[in-house]
């Protein structure tokens, strides 16, 4: 580290706003709840899911009152010296059930499966429950599982922080991160044509891992590129609003995100080379 870096003093907070793309593991998902002919109690299993972007459109990332809609990220962070930090970030994700062919384990009344293979009618009553062991189910029109309104992870972390390179007030740093926090889910859910869009409600836990590179265009303005992996377990996800339907899961994720940083309020604590 040459001796400008070390002699720089750290900030002693900064925040942080910007955009990702994520991933996500197959996952088992288990719904209880109750269709248009009957109740529902099965486990999907290793189903494929995907994020939502939302491409870019100037009246939505610069208004005020859109600008959260898109797949954002944002946290604050605090110097606790020694290029240690402590940060509360919030990760607004989203995930969505592809269409596909999923095997599916549990009951379900015959008149709602029928409306999942696009049929008029099973032999069954429509009302009449069967059980399923690892049956072929579409899962398409007529169906969604999707938390649309965020996977949004709301994490606490440790953070250090080095420089790499500096020449005057520009800098080149890099950092690294393990994250704990909670999951908040609002759930968009469509069971044989029945929807139900769900308020945010606390759905699980996670951890991640993260790091990336921050470049200092001066002593307070900063571009951030950041990689990030980790698990959420989601066991109290709402699909029907308030009641005993439920959904969980448990699935991995990588994230890659962009943001723009502003530093502020000098700390006397110098980097140490």
């Amino acid at each position: 580290m040459s001796p400008a870096a070390s002699a720089q003093s750290e900030s002693a907070w900064y925040l942080t706003w910007g955009y990702n793309r994520s991933a996500y593991t197959r996952s088992h998902v288990h719904i209880v709840g109750n269709g248009p002919h009957g109740p529902f109690d099965l486990t999907f299993a290793a189903a494929e899911a995907n994020d939502m972007p939302e491409r870019f459109q100037p009246k939505v990332y610069f208004h005020p009152r859109f600008f959260t809609i898109p797949q954002f990220n944002v946290r604050v962070g605090r110097s606790l010296g020694g290029g240690v930090k402590v940060g509360l970030g919030w990760d607004h994700m989203k995930y969505k059930l592809s269409d596909q062919t999923l095997s599916a384990t549990g009951t379900a009344a015959a008149g709602d499966l029928a409306e999942a293979h696009h049929l008029p009618a099973l032999d069954e009553e429509a009302s009449e429950s069967l059980e399923l062991n690892d049956a072929a189910i579409f899962w398409g029109k007529g169906f969604n599982f999707e938390h649309s309104d965020g996977v949004n992870f709301v994490r606490i972390s440790l953070e250090s922080e080095r420089i790499f390179w500096a020449q005057g007030a520009t800098s080149l740093r890099g950092f690294g991160m393990a994250s704990v926090g909670l999951a908040v889910c609002s759930t968009d859910f469509t069971w044989a044509g029945e929807r139900t869009k769900n308020r945010q409600h606390l759905s699980g836990f996670g951890a991640s891992i993260h790091g990336g590179i921050r470049l200092y265009a001066n002593s307070h303005l900063f571009l951030q590129c950041t990689g990030q992996t980790g698990a959420l377990a989601l066991p109290w996800i709402r699909i029907q609003g308030p009641g005993e339907a439920r959904a969980d899961q448990r699935f991995g994720f990588v994230e890659g995100a962009f943001a723009i940083g502003y530093a502020w309020g000098l700390t006397s604590a110098a980097h140490q080379p």
